[in-house]
């Protein structure tokens, strides 16, 4: 089971929404969650979203697994919200410091390899270098 956020934000705040197995029914997900989680569930309601069909793969279609959502009513007024996740920290790592420096240096090398290659367009990159 996957906690997924919901796309629109009509759904009151006591319904979770899960991704779950193709083959977990109603009750396994309410012992479940019941049963390992303590959480109380008053209603559930699955539904199967079809996968469709992807890109073209040696000419054939490819098809995407369907997917099966679970749309969860807590019970006992409990209510669920994703946390809100933010960057507050937003200074560079020390890591990326000295990047700079670094990305000067490989384009004066860039541009000397440049400069080698117009000289001799006939050959390939790696003979020369």
């Amino acid at each position: 089971m996957k906690l997924v956020k919901h796309e629109d934000y009509r759904h009151p705040p006591n319904v979770v929404k899960f991704e779950v197995h193709l083959n977990m029914s109603k009750f396994d997900i309410k012992n479940y969650l019941e049963k390992i989680y303590n959480v109380p569930v008053a209603c559930i309601c699955t539904r199967i979203k079809d996968g469709g069909y992807g890109q073209l793969y040696n000419g054939n279609p490819v098809r995407r697994p369907d997917i099966k959502f679970a749309y969860i009513t807590l019970g006992l007024n409990q209510t669920f919200q994703f946390p809100k996740i933010e960057d507050k920290d937003k200074t560079q790592p020390k890591e990326l410091e000295g990047q700079k420096e670094v990305e000067e240096e490989l384009k004066k090398f860039d541009s000397n390899i440049q400069k080698k290659i117009q000289n001799k367009p006939n050959i390939p990159l790696w003979f020369g270098i």
